[in-house]
């Protein structure tokens, strides 16, 4: 068996940038046809521009935890596409990075909305065309910190959690389609999220970006056995093996892509 991702049909969360945008591009690459469902696709636009993947790659506009937005973005994506085999929902992350003493309520429900209700939509509005495809899979990017929690971000832990129990659910219930939903756990990777900590820390500690970072890399080493801190070339391929046939009997699973950073066992 070999991973043919040809002629699949691909829709990817949060894609603008970081991760999305990465997936993006090796779908594409590997002959799939991406539509890339984003809050600003601008960015999105200029690089498929530069990849030259304009014609197998197309930005929708979207704000995913608004259930009647994703409801029109799935139904232009999929005409566009012309079907649906492959979903990733790749779009999360919070606003605040704060402890649980300084969160507000709403804090709490913002994350929920993104990180969780956020698969739920695109989910419940691509189901009909799943069920249509001969190999269809859900993709879901997650987070270590569902599994081990930190110091902070109580509120995307607890949401990443969340999405993690949802993923399981999914498969269950979807098995019955011949619908496959697995999850990709990263553990600390290059991305807009870890930049934007850093900004964070340095604002906090009156840091240079320069010096923030080196503390920061230097704590996230720390906990990872392998040395580094991951990029996105260490996270695509397990999503493009995920969509591919040669998990035709993977469902229900969670993997975790992190340098050996989470010690439990799962």
């Amino acid at each position: 068996m070999r991973l043919d991702l040809n002629n699949k049909r691909v829709i990817i969360t949060g894609g603008s940038k970081g991760l999305g945008l990465h997936l993006a591009v090796a779908f594409a690459r590997s002959g799939a046809k991406v539509a890339v469902l984003a809050r600003n696709v601008s960015k999105l636009q200029e690089s498929l521009r530069e990849n030259q993947f304009e014609g197998l790659a197309q930005g929708f506009t979207v704000d995913v935890s608004d259930e009647k937005q994703v409801a029109g973005a799935i139904a232009a994506a999929t005409t566009w596409l012309g079907g649906l085999d492959v979903l990733v929902n790749n779009a999360g992350g919070v606003e605040k990075y704060l402890g649980i003493t300084d969160l507000a309520d709403q804090d709490w429900i913002d994350a929920f909305r993104l990180n969780v209700l956020g698969i739920v939509h695109t989910v419940k509005y691509s189901l009909p065309f799943l069920k249509k495809s001969s190999a269809a899979r859900v993709i879901n990017i997650g987070s270590v910190t569902a599994l081990q929690p930190g110091q902070f971000n109580p509120h995307y832990s607890v949401a990443k959690a969340g999405a993690l129990n949802l993923t399981k659910h999914l498969a269950n219930v979807l098995a019955k389609e011949k619908i496959l939903v697995n999850g990709i756990i990263p553990g600390t990777f290059q991305s807009d999220a870890w930049d934007r900590n850093i900004d964070r820390v340095a604002r906090e500690k009156n840091q240079t970006h320069a010096e923030a970072r080196e503390t920061e890399t230097n704590i996230a080493l720390s906990t990872i056995p392998l040395g580094r801190i991951g990029t996105p070339d260490d996270i695509a391929p397990f999503v493009l093996m995920l969509a591919s046939e040669l998990s035709a009997w993977t469902t229900g699973s969670c993997f975790v892509v992190d340098g050996g950073k989470y010690r439990g066992i799962h």
